[in-house]
């Protein structure tokens, strides 16, 4: 195997372990909360975008109207989000945060930050700011990355 092919297996290696690590604690999380991943997942899509729509959460999950409307009413009945209409026109209904929402959020945040410490004192001082340089080298890479296939849709 030549260096670019163990370059590439091991950032293979890494997605690998960091998307299961990062989905295993989504999954506890929830589970721990009574949630599904889709509810947490579009919990953390509001957190992240703002204000959504029943007809948002229907396109980025690819599930029905009405299916994506029963998602976001239980959410609102647990009180993780409320729903405001909009100041234009009160047909539409917007879905936000509710302080219990942000608050959970919050605690699987502290729960990610648990394990990523933990990855942190696995590592000595001089190797910080090596390591620091790759994965922000690899993080723009992905990022730009991602802003080509948004521009190709």
């Amino acid at each position: 195997m030549n260096s670019k092919e163990e370059f590439s297996e091991a950032i293979k290696n890494w997605m690998s372990a960091s998307m299961h690590t990062f989905m295993r604690q989504l999954h506890i999380y929830a589970k721990q909360n009574s949630l599904s991943i889709t509810q947490i997942n579009t919990l953390l899509r509001i957190k992240k975008h703002g204000p959504i729509q029943v007809s948002d959460v229907s396109r980025s999950l690819d599930i029905s109207r009405p299916a994506a409307s029963q998602l976001m009413d239980k959410m609102v009945q647990r009180d993780f989000l409320k729903r405001e209409e909009s100041r234009d026109d009160r047909r539409v209904k917007f879905h936000n945060l509710t302080p219990n929402g942000e608050k959970l959020l919050k605690g699987f945040f502290e729960s990610v930050k648990g394990i990523q410490a933990e990855l942190v004192d696995s590592y000595s001082e001089n190797e910080y700011g090596k390591y620091r340089d790759l994965l922000n080298s690899l993080t723009n890479n992905l990022l730009q990355n991602q802003e080509k296939d948004k521009k190709e849709e």
